[in-house]
């Protein structure tokens, strides 16, 4: 079978200069998309389509082809229905094309490589990345902001609703044209939050950075009836401090598990400090405390 994956890089962008190839977590951001095409198990080609020296460069040091855009398709009026359709290679037969856009650097292959595998065993036309993002939300109708919804629930009890991300479009070859990629048999693939997030602002970037580079904590510590508790409840204070669940490291021959009281962070537990120092080696944290 025959997939090609097209990932479209023009030069210009408005809101974060040079976003293509600006750095996150050591790499450029184009190089996310182009590097899960690579490891991909279902992609056979891969061609970048672009309008920057910067990006072809960074696509020959990758191995994949380069398509040389025209200017005509670098517009921001141009969808990127007529940008894909100019990119697939004429001389080929394809079964597939999946559009990659490099704004979602968070994207894992596992998820990618699902999605075409169900795409494929589905039989379907088009397959949309989506994340369930269910909220109260009003339209307008007739003039008026009127809620679209029937009842007001908590948003663990509304209906999914799910919101198009740009990681991939999946594309029976067929179906591509300057005009659509979208066939008659269309479906939605959900992917965590957590790989969709879309790089269109400065903040967009810090937070990929953030996930790309996720800062792993250990806090370790101890306290029993005899030498006091007071360790236990700062540790517990400090961990709160961290946009995350530090893990908490405590020796089962000096704490009792239940002095941590009902707290939800990760407590694990060790048999001696040499154990500690065995962990602690396999998951490489950015700060141990003690």
């Amino acid at each position: 079978m025959k997939i090609a994956a097209i990932i479209p890089a023009r030069a210009g962008s408005k809101g974060i200069p040079n976003k293509n190839i600006r750095i996150i977590d050591g790499h450029p951001l184009i190089y996310y998309a182009i590097m899960n095409a690579l490891r991909s198990e279902h992609i056979t080609d891969i061609i970048v389509t672009t309008d920057s020296y910067d990006v072809q460069i960074i696509s020959c040091q990758l191995g994949v082809r380069c398509h040389w855009r025209d200017k005509r398709l670098c517009g921001d009026e141009v969808t990127l229905d007529a940008v894909i359709a100019d990119a697939v290679p004429r001389d080929e037969v394809w079964d597939y094309i999946v559009t990659m856009q490099p704004t979602s650097p968070t994207l894992k292959v596992t998820t990618l490589d699902s999605a075409i595998a169900y795409a494929i065993e589905n039989d379907l036309d088009t397959l949309i990345s989506a994340v369930n993002a269910p909220h109260l939300s009003w339209v307008v109708q007739d003039g008026k902001k009127v809620p679209n919804y029937r009842e007001r629930l908590n948003r663990q009890y509304l209906p999914p609703c799910y919101v198009e991300t740009g990681a991939f479009m999946i594309s029976k070859a067929s179906v591509i044209s300057p005009k659509t990629r979208i066939g008659k048999k269309v479906d939605i693939f959900e992917i965590p939050a957590d790989e969709s997030h879309d790089i269109d602002t400065f903040e967009d970037l810090a937070n990929a950075a953030a996930i790309l580079n996720p800062q792993k904590v250990a806090i370790y510590v101890n306290g029993n009836n005899q030498r006091g508790i007071g360790h236990i409840y700062r540790a517990l204070e400090l961990a709160d401090e961290f946009w995350g669940k530090p893990d908490i490291y405590y020796d089962i021959n000096q704490t009792d598990v239940r002095l941590f009281g009902n707290t939800t962070h990760n407590l694990r537990p060790v048999d001696g400090i040499s154990e500690l120092f065995e962990l602690c080696k396999g998951n490489s944290y950015t700060i141990l405390e003690s």
